[in-house]
């Protein structure tokens, strides 16, 4: 499916299989609607297994699981070559898993066009996207995180003892502390960045409808401008819902969040 304008930009949206096919008809004339998912999204992804690996790369932890069930992998390259020393998977699906490692990781799991795709969060670039584009929008803003930073543990083997690390918010308030104890100090870091990361987000949220743009994608860093101070600045798109209909034409609707590192405005 692709979604666009002719002689003008376009998108591929990816390949969909019909499960059902709908007619609709009445004295104004006869629709169909047709019902199908991902062709991508296969019955397997769902089954949940456990199992863990020991020092392996994001890489052929990534590969391993793709070509398990028929996929191809692409990975970012500064996670290809990164070892982890010890990762278990616990009664979760494949998308499960990797979506969880790839939290951890700072970085965003998704399948697309038959293939595992994990991909650092900085490969798309921001798009701006003015006031007047808008043809509603609602915004919910948090005056601050409820957090000023993240404390998680690791196990030292040298040492024989467990350790802390720190990742600063950037804002003031409570140690927020992980449960989980890592590996490694370099594993620790990451998760309390990760978990950072999600709080600073929790502190805006947003909708808006505007004109259909085929380029904008889920994860796609945006830039707002011409709205009120507090809103203007940069934000991050969670999902990105494309329709075409008879009557409104092409349209797109984007849900979302505040950036990695919060809302600048509020930040003290």
């Amino acid at each position: 499916m692709i979604f666009g304008y002719e002689n003008s930009i376009s998108a591929f949206m990816g390949r969909f299989v019909v499960e059902s096919v709908v007619s609709i008809g009445g004295s104004d004339g006869e629709i169909l609607r047709l019902c199908g998912k991902s062709a991508s999204m296969r019955k397997e992804l769902k089954e949940q297994t456990s199992e863990h690996f020991d020092h392996k790369t994001v890489g052929e932890i990534v590969e391993t699981l793709a070509k398990r069930h028929g996929y191809q992998a692409k990975i970012s390259p500064q996670f290809t070559h990164k070892t982890l020393p010890y990762v278990i998977r616990t009664d979760q699906s494949a998308v499960d898993f990797l979506t969880r490692l790839a939290d951890r990781m700072q970085a965003r799991f998704l399948i697309k066009d038959n293939k595992f795709l994990f991909l650092s969060g900085v490969n798309l670039p921001a798009l701006e996207l003015h006031k007047h584009d808008c043809s509603s929008w609602e915004f919910t803003l948090e005056p601050r995180t409820q957090y000023g930073s993240v404390e998680s543990t690791y196990f030292d083997r040298s040492q024989g003892q467990q350790c802390q690390v720190k990742h600063q918010t950037g804002f003031s308030g409570p140690v927020r502390r992980l449960r989980c104890c890592y590996t490694s100090r370099e594993e620790a870091l990451a998760a309390a960045a990760s978990e950072s990361d999600r709080l600073c987000r929790s502190m805006g949220s947003g909708s808006l409808s505007l004109e259909g743009r085929p380029e904008i994608m889920a994860d796609q860093p945006l830039l707002l401008q011409g709205f009120r101070s507090e809103i203007n600045g940069p934000w991050k798109a969670e999902t990105v819902t494309h329709r075409y209909e008879k009557q409104s034409g092409y349209t797109t609707e984007i849900t979302l969040e505040a950036p990695d590192k919060g809302r600048d405005s509020n930040k003290e």
